[in-house]
């Protein structure tokens, strides 16, 4: 199966991101042993079911897995809290800078990293690579397509747990970055984690530990951490929710692949310039 990702840049300057998968080949399906007399929808709802399942049983073992961190994967912890609190007196600095820095340009690159981050286009891009290997019968794109949206997932739910529970006041609000409403839900008071930053390295993590490629992995991080600046920038997040997101999202993507690295397998990488845009194609 082929698998193009485009990025078109139009002559405004907005970035679409579109999905195609343009062709299927002929070949007998991994996913699932089901006997060929079976309809296409039988299959397919069978192959469903399935993954359902092993969401359901990774959404137990990803949540519980705190229960049963040994030492090493506590000071990964400490080090995370550690390293937000440390980047507590730069908050500050850092928003005032990104202040001095707005521009056309840097707005369109923020606004690239904004879309990546979004909810709307990890969940979109995560059903998409699903139901293209699901449509091709395709089990690497499939449990690729599930992965990300596990860990997308379960992302989101920790972020907006953390956030209704930590209640810290949005940069634009001026209240600064130690003033804290817990346990409500109101959009000025949900700064702590940031959900752009958390959902951008989620997943990238999948992507980049599914692919196995370095030059992608740069690229895919990179457009991550833009993610990250871009909430910054935008004046939506101090400095210090964007590193617990980054966090957040990075070690849950972690889990979630580390639950089925058997799974994993090499996809080659085509990297293709185009006069609108750039395509990756990803060959499964």
């Amino acid at each position: 199966m082929r698998l193009i990702l485009c990025i078109i840049v139009d002559k405004k300057r907005c970035i679409m991101v579109s999905l195609v998968v343009i062709s299927l080949f002929r070949g007998a399906s991994t996913a699932s042993c089901i006997s060929s007399s079976d309809s296409p929808g039988q299959r397919s709802g069978s192959v469903i079911a399935d993954d359902a399942s092993i969401v359901w049983k990774d959404l137990g073992m990803v949540f519980t897995a705190p229960l049963h961190f040994d030492e090493c994967a506590w000071l990964r912890a400490g080090v995370v809290g550690g390293g937000t609190l440390l980047l507590l007196p730069v908050d500050h600095s850092a928003r005032t800078l990104a202040q001095r820095n707005q521009s056309g340009l840097n707005d369109d690159l923020g606004e690239v990293g904004r879309v990546y981050g979004s909810g709307l286009f990890a969940f979109g891009l995560s059903g998409g690579v699903y139901l293209g290997g699901l449509a091709g019968g395709n089990e690497d794109l499939r449990t690729t397509g599930r992965m990300m949206f596990e860990s997308v997932a379960f992302t989101g739910v920790t972020v907006v747990v953390l956030k209704s529970v930590t209640g810290r006041s949005r940069p634009y609000t001026d209240e600064g970055n130690l003033r804290f409403r817990p346990f409500q839900y109101q959009d000025d008071y949900v700064s702590l984690p940031s959900g752009h930053s958390a959902l951008s390295f989620a997943l990238s993590t999948v992507l980049s530990r599914r692919i196995h490629n370095t030059y992608v992995s740069l690229a895919l991080y990179s457009v991550s951490t833009l993610s990250a600046i871009s909430r910054v920038y935008e004046d939506g997040h101090w400095l210090s929710d964007t590193f617990l997101g980054a966090a957040i999202g990075t070690a849950i993507g972690l889990s979630v692949t580390g639950l089925h690295d058997d799974e994993g397998r090499h996809a080659s990488v085509k990297i293709v310039p185009g006069a609108n845009g750039i395509s990756v194609i990803y060959l499964f």
